[in-house]
């Protein structure tokens, strides 16, 4: 059986937006590239649909290690989530359905036909095969009279958005009735956290909540206010905090968790100590730009496009594609 190594991206501009993916197949020496992209898709789908491009291209049987930066492509996959889904007829609970269940019933139908092992990656942190397919998804995305998205447009038609990979409405969450009440345990690979919220203990085990008696994932709009929750109980954690290498790992965590206001402030804290320090100056530019402040990513990160850094130069060429500074932004990303 043959050996091959898939490195995937997908992105979204706005988020549900036009999209883009991008897989790269690597056997031996030889590399071939494949992607596309959609006029209306979320960012979840497109990391999907980047993976069943690239597993949709192999012509027989093979062992594939596929490398993505999704960890809701690689996680579902690792720890057997879809396989729940798909054996409780693509529910997440009792009451909430599984998105994207067309895209997982096709991944599901190719990993059975190959050895597929998915490995997480850490995104935006300078490895050559993730950067290149970052590029070229954002390429895709950024062009004209895309396809459609089938799968997701005739969701949006049939369901309310609600129901969709969109922000929930949080008037409609309670505030606990009483002071936040939680326990922390450190395991050697994670740390787990036990949030008391209305009467209930949830468990977040540093990839999903769950109640503590039922063991069952709880509905989004309890999960947000969970993760806000939990936000408050980090921060406090910052405080204590004055070590580099420790501020920087936890801006990337508060990043890669949508925490965006605690990665700001992490992010700043580092700059405090080293005003020049490029990784940290990337995630400011990213969380500020995720918050809805493109021209203030762009302005506090301006005069450090010399240092020709990958991570920042594509977070900044993001900023500008949001403020419609589209040439600039394909000319500054492309040309680096």
């Amino acid at each position: 059986m043959k050996e091959v190594t898939i490195y995937t991206d997908g992105c979204c501009i706005a988020n549900p937006g036009p999209g883009g993916y991008a897989a790269i197949l690597c056997y031996n020496k030889h590399e071939k590239e494949f992607s596309g992209g959609f006029r209306l898709t979320t960012s979840n789908r497109m990391e999907l649909m980047a993976a069943i491009i690239g597993l949709d291209a192999l012509k027989e049987p093979c062992s594939v290690r596929l490398y993505s930066d999704s960890k809701y492509l690689v996680e579902s996959m690792v720890e057997g989530w879809v396989n729940n889904w798909k054996a409780n007829n693509w529910f997440l609970n009792r009451k909430e359905k599984a998105s994207n269940t067309d895209l997982w019933e096709k991944l599901l139908d190719l990993c059975n036909n190959h050895s597929v092992e998915f490995t997480w990656i850490r995104g935006h942190a300078g490895h050559h095969y993730n950067e290149k397919c970052d590029i070229i998804s954002w390429k895709e995305a950024i062009k004209e009279n895309l396809s459609i998205d089938e799968g997701y447009e005739k969701l949006l038609e049939s369901v309310n958005q609600e129901s969709l990979d969109l922000q929930p409405n949080y008037q409609a969450i309670k505030k606990p009735k009483k002071k936040l009440s939680y326990k922390s345990d450190k395991t050697d690979e994670e740390q787990i956290y036990h949030v008391d919220f209305e009467g209930k203990i949830y468990i977040w085990n540093s990839q999903t909540w769950f109640d503590e008696q039922s063991s069952i994932v709880p509905p989004k709009a309890v999960i947000h206010r969970l993760n806000s929750l939990l936000e408050e109980i980090l921060e406090r954690e910052d405080d204590n905090i004055s070590d580099l290498d420790q501020l920087l790992k936890r801006a990337r965590e508060a990043r890669d968790s949508l925490q965006y206001r605690r990665g700001q402030n992490l992010a700043r804290r580092v700059i405090s100590i080293s005003h020049d320090h490029l990784p940290a100056l990337s995630i400011l530019c990213s969380c500020l730009r995720a918050s809805g402040h493109a021209q203030q990513a762009l302005d506090e990160t301006e005069g450090f496009d010399s240092a020709n850094y990958p991570p920042l130069l594509n977070s900044r060429a993001s900023a500008m594609c949001d403020l419609g500074r589209w040439e600039d932004a394909k000319k500054f990303r492309c040309d680096r």
